[in-house]
């Protein structure tokens, strides 16, 4: 009777759980008044205690409902690499998600900062991206709660994932954590209203020295590119696990190339 009296009053929208909850706890209540009223009056109070606690036990229900969300903080970790840091939420698909994404963030700044010739300085920055009620939000604060916008996360929507993930990258480029770059670079890459656009003028600028120093110097602009090629090499054989023997190869390698560049 319970339940039946929340979904009269209260519509679709009432506690299912907290409606059963309740009307069983109402029906126990008003059973036990019935006892001590007697007669037809006791009676009536054991199914109207039942109706009551459905209400009440609709309405509480809803109270405690929780809202589904999951963020990552992205900044320096222990060994002071860009890192996803730190996550939080009550919903494994969003945390799931906002790894993921917060994974692609790291792995496409510190490509960025590849192509351009430059090191990336954890230490600098941070963001955090995660979801809240299904929406994709990021916060330039970096923490790990709920992304409310209300303290300050910026809403890109439920299917603003990569819209979030570019804004996420912009705030930690925008923080300086690619680190080694002209003034220009760095000025085309943190005004820029569009990364994609602002990281392409960035490109032509540097190539235009990289280029002259080619002409100018060969040699040292052959050891330039063969350094960024294994500076890249190294960080794939750290992720990779790489013995010491197979390191000690791509250190072979590498001589091997220096070597013939000059």
């Amino acid at each position: 009777i319970g339940m039946t009296a929340s979904s009269l009053v209260l519509g679709g929208s009432g506690s299912k759980a907290g409606a059963a909850i309740g009307g069983a706890l109402g029906n126990i209540a008003g059973k036990a008044l019935g006892k001590v009223v007697s007669g037809t009056l006791g009676k009536a109070l054991g199914p109207l205690g039942s109706i009551a606690g459905g209400l009440i036990g609709s309405a509480l229900g809803g109270l405690f409902k929780k809202v589904k969300y999951g963020t990552v903080a992205i900044g320096a970790n222990t060994a002071g690499n860009l890192s996803v840091i730190g996550s939080g939420g009550n919903s494994g698909a969003a945390i799931r998600a906002s790894n993921k994404a917060g994974n692609a963030i790291v792995e496409s700044v510190d490509s960025i900062a590849e192509q351009l010739g430059g090191t990336v300085d954890a230490s600098r920055g941070s963001v955090s991206i995660g979801q809240y009620k299904g929406k994709w939000r990021v916060s330039t604060s970096g923490y790990t709660g709920k992304l409310k916008v209300k303290n300050g996360a910026v809403d890109f929507g439920k299917d603003g994932a990569e819209e979030a993930a570019r804004f996420a990258m912009q705030d930690l480029i925008r923080d300086g954590v690619i680190t080694g770059l002209r003034n220009g670079t760095q000025a085309l890459l943190k005004n820029a209203a569009d990364l994609e656009k602002g990281l392409a003028k960035a490109l032509k600028f540097e190539g235009v020295f990289r280029d002259l120093r080619k002409f100018k110097d060969p040699v040292g602009a052959a050891i330039d590119d063969l350094n960024t090629e294994f500076k890249s090499l190294v960080k794939v054989f750290q992720e990779a696990g790489a013995t010491a023997a197979e390191t000690a190869q791509l250190e072979e390698l590498y001589q091997i190339k220096r070597k013939s560049a000059t």
